[in-house]
């Protein structure tokens, strides 16, 4: 019967995760820009927002949550992940991909000028 429970809550999440990215798509669509584009970077264990020119607007370390809020505040019309490898949760990436969609590029190979 537990395991049943289990499988059960789990889809709960799913469903609950789903809503949330859908909201959050929905609200950084609804916004202006504060940004043309973001960023994103790791940089000795801290997430970094740049901007285009390479001017560091974030640093903050390891919050994927507060990540998160910097980025739908900006709505971004351009979002670039650097070095995906390097962050140390990869569902956030997922997470980000699912609320800019096709306004996140993956960069494998490129390093930051802010280093």
């Amino acid at each position: 019967m537990s395991g049943l429970k289990k499988v059960k809550n789990n889809s709960a999440d799913d469903r609950d995760y789903s809503e949330l990215i859908d909201y959050l798509t929905l609200y950084v669509n609804m916004q202006e820009a504060l940004i043309d584009c973001a960023i994103i970077s790791v940089i000795n264990n801290n997430y970094t927002i740049s901007d285009s020119c390479g001017k560091v607007i974030f640093t903050f370390i390891e919050y994927d949550d507060t990540l998160i809020d910097m980025l739908v505040m900006l709505a971004p019309k351009r979002l670039k992940i650097c070095n995906p490898l390097d962050f140390k949760n990869k569902e956030l990436i997922k997470t980000i991909i699912g609320i800019f969609k096709e306004r996140v590029e993956i960069n494998y190979s490129i390093v930051p000028d802010v280093i």
